[in-house]
Formats: C-alpha cells, sequence, structure tokens
C-alpha cells in the first residue's frame, strides 16, 4: 500500500512540477524528507538526487530555403509574370490577313487586319499592330482580328509585334505590303448633247 501511495506521489508531483516549471528549465531534482514523504524541485540542495536532466525544446522555424521558395510564390505578380514571360516561345507568329501584295478595292477606308499566333498570346503580353510604322491597335490575350480605320490610297505596310509589360519587343511577324484603291466620287459626268435653249 505504501509502494503504491509512493508512486502515486511520485507521478503527481512531477505532473504539478511539470505545469509549473518554467519553458527553459532543464534539470529536476528529487530529495524524501525524514518522513519519507518525496519532494521535487528545479532548485538544487543538499542530498538530492537529479531525476530529469533534458536540453529544453526549442522551436525552429522552416528553413530558409522553404521560406524563400513559398516568397517567390507570392511576390508581386508583375516581377514573376515578366520572368515568366520572357520564357514563352511563340512558333507561330504572322499577319494571315491581308496577305502581302495584296490589292484592296473600296472598303470606305477600313480594312480588316487577322493574325495567326501559336501559342495563344500569355498574360502579360500585348500584340501592337503598325501601320506605315505608327501604332493603331493594341490587341490582349484571345484577339487575333482587328479592323484599321482611315485607310487612304496608296501603298502601306502593316506590322505586328509581341510586346511584353516592360515593352520589350518579343517577336515581331514579317511586315505585309498591301495596296487601297478607292474609286473616287468626284467624276466628271459622260459628255452628251447639248440641249438647244
Amino acid at each position: 500500500m505504501r509502494n503504491s501511495l509512493s508512486l502515486q506521489s511520485l507521478l503527481g508531483g512531477l505532473a504539478v512540477l511539470m505545469l509549473f516549471t518554467p519553458a527553459g528549465a532543464e534539470t529536476i531534482y528529487k530529495w524524501v524528507d525524514s518522513s519519507g514523504q518525496s519532494h521535487f524541485s528545479d532548485v538544487p540542495r543538499d542530498g538530492v538526487a537529479e531525476i530529469f536532466g533534458a536540453a529544453p525544446q526549442v522551436y525552429s522555424p522552416s528553413s530558409p530555403s522553404l521560406i524563400g521558395v513559398s516568397r517567390s510564390l507570392t511576390t508581386s505578380a508583375g516581377a514573376d509574370q515578366s520572368a515568366d514571360a520572357a520564357e514563352i516561345v511563340y512558333t507561330q507568329f504572322a499577319i494571315s490577313s491581308p496577305t502581302a501584295e495584296e490589292t484592296i478595292w473600296n472598303t470606305g477606308g477600313t480594312i480588316s487586319v487577322s493574325l495567326q499566333l501559336l501559342p495563344s498570346l500569355t498574360a502579360g503580353h500585348t500584340v501592337r499592330v503598325l501601320l506605315d510604322g505608327e501604332q493603331k491597335q493594341q490587341l490582349g490575350p484571345g484577339v487575333t482580328n482587328t479592323q484599321l480605320t482611315g485607310i487612304e490610297r496608296g501603298a502601306h505596310q502593316i506590322e505586328a509585334q509581341i510586346v511584353a509589360p516592360d515593352r520589350k519587343l518579343v517577336k515581331a511577324a514579317t511586315p505585309v505590303t498591301f495596296f487601297y484603291h478607292q474609286t473616287s466620287t468626284n467624276r466628271r459626268p459622260a459628255s452628251g448633247p447639248r440641249a438647244n435653249p
């Protein structure tokens, strides 16, 4: 019976001591008084026995390499998109309409422009459409057709360029030269017999 009480006393003392022992304490001491009662403490004294000596548990954060990976995934979208955008390779980029040396008649000064693009335009990239060296349109992802207006008679050149968010040229299509003709509306009427007064 006494052994059972001593064991219970020992376990109870350890539990209480662990609850109230500071996190940094490394050693627990035990001593028995003159009446046979066991006592526990984290303060050493004469005639005590060391019963527990372990290094305190210390929390260490995740390794810096993993933190770096996590941070790289959550950094500003613009910087990441620029890096990803530089790695995109467009296998096909061309002006499919109008075709080279094509003559276009009487469309009211409007022409349709179609592009062939593979793979699709990546996020952050845009397509610039230029007429005779001047930018006329800017197309985003999913747009490969547009119209240019105000076309005057004569020879013209269309260019198409893919640009990154920093306006750096990524890829350029082969320029296309076409000819635009518009029937004049200022023709003089055909001459006929004059009416007698």
